[in-house]
């Protein structure tokens, strides 16, 4: 197949060979590479043909991902997956989200009862601590049921598989599933037992092992940074473009995700490939910590008795909390004077009141911190 073929197209199909004794092609005949980033708490994929490569490297096709909450478009989905009572796959990112929202409000249908349905968020880091390729990992849901990390990880990538494979199918022709090398990005500092997991994993969502590369998250980046151009500026003055990833240069890259902290020094060789100064480093450090202690702060702040009362009666509530403590995160300043409000779901104020009544707090629907 050549690049002649690769034309849009409208209503294509990549259908996946099921029949496990048909080799694969090798490596180096793929068109497409796709790479999924696989995230704690936001996942995505872009892909690029090996056309569109050649002619800019930073031209790649991402995926639009709709929050049906707000109708906000995002370049990644929320890494939230959500089965059954019967442990079957349902929904994955936005589109779980809203579905388990849906069975809390209506937790009065017996048959689509919210607590007898498995919904996982941020469970990327199950696998931080993993140090044994034999260790079995549970992955416990949002109401303390558990399921294997296995089945929670495989489903999750099978379905960013078959999300890819869509997308593909709707702008290229004649593609076929062994044309596409698949990418999978781990943060630098997981154990080796760990990689090996998310390796297995991405096995059991159908991706051929001969079309897969597993690759540290932090060399991703340093890889994409190679490709944009630099401007040397001194005192001020713009100066030529220099090479930064010329033989001999020294980078460190920080990576600050929703999980980790991954923190790698590289140096390229003369070859121009790169080795690892020192060892990548870093911690569970991430994003997610400050949304943790925020849920702590604001169930210390309405009470023990407004919390066990939201926890029986409207759980859901403090999921839109950390939902809405999301949204406003990013515009949070410590050196500016600036309050920043964040909104709280009407059961959080209700159980407020009924927990403190005739206090003039009760009445506010926002939370300001500065």
């Amino acid at each position: 197949m050549d690049d002649a073929r690769l034309q849009n197209i409208k209503g294509t199909t990549i259908y996946e060979r099921k029949d496990e004794n048909i080799p694969s092609k090798i490596e180096e005949n793929y068109l497409i590479v796709a790479a999924i980033d696989f995230g704690t708490t936001f996942s995505g994929y872009a892909y690029s043909s090996r056309h569109a490569f050649q002619i800019d490297p930073l031209k790649v096709t991402m995926k639009s991902w709709v929050d049906s909450s707000s109708s906000m478009i995002y370049n990644k989905t929320s890494t939230c997956i959500l089965f059954t009572k019967e442990k079957e796959f349902s929904e994955f990112g936005f589109d779980a989200e809203a579905k388990y929202l849906d069975l809390l409000l209506d937790d009065d249908n017996t048959d689509e009862r919210a607590k007898d349905w498995y919904f996982f968020r941020r469970f990327k880091m199950a696998l931080y601590e993993l140090q044994s390729g034999d260790q079995e990992v549970l992955i416990e849901d949002e109401t303390g049921k558990s399921l294997p990390a296995m089945v929670v990880f495989s489903e999750s990538l099978r379905y960013l598989k078959q999300s890819v494979i869509d997308c593909v199918s709707k702008q290229l022709i004649g593609i076929e599933l062994t044309d596409i090398k698949w990418i999978v990005t781990l943060p630098a500092i997981w154990s080796d037992p760990a990689k090996a997991f998310m390796r297995k994993a991405a096995l059991e969502a159908g991706i051929d092992s001969k079309m897969l590369t597993i690759v540290l998250e932090p060399e991703a980046a340093a890889t994409f940074v190679k490709h944009l151009p630099v401007e040397r500026r001194v005192d001020g003055q713009e100066g030529d473009v220099f090479k930064t990833f010329s033989s001999g240069s020294k980078y460190i890259v920080v990576d600050a995700g929703g999980g980790t902290v991954d923190i790698t020094a590289h140096e390229v060789r003369e070859d121009g490939h790169v080795g690892e100064l020192i060892k990548a480093t870093g911690g569970n450090w991430g994003s997610t910590t400050v949304d943790e202690e925020y849920l702590v702060f604001l169930k210390k702040f309405i009470g023990e008795t407004a919390t066990t009362l939201i926890n029986l009666k409207t759980p859901e509530a403090f999921f839109k909390a950390s939902r809405e403590f999301e949204k406003v995160k990013p515009k949070i300043n410590p050196e500016s004077g600036k309050k920043v409000r964040v909104r709280l779901p009407y059961h959080i104020r209700e159980a407020y009141k009924k927990a403190h009544p005739g206090q003039a707090h009760a009445k506010h629907p926002y939370i300001a911190t500065n």
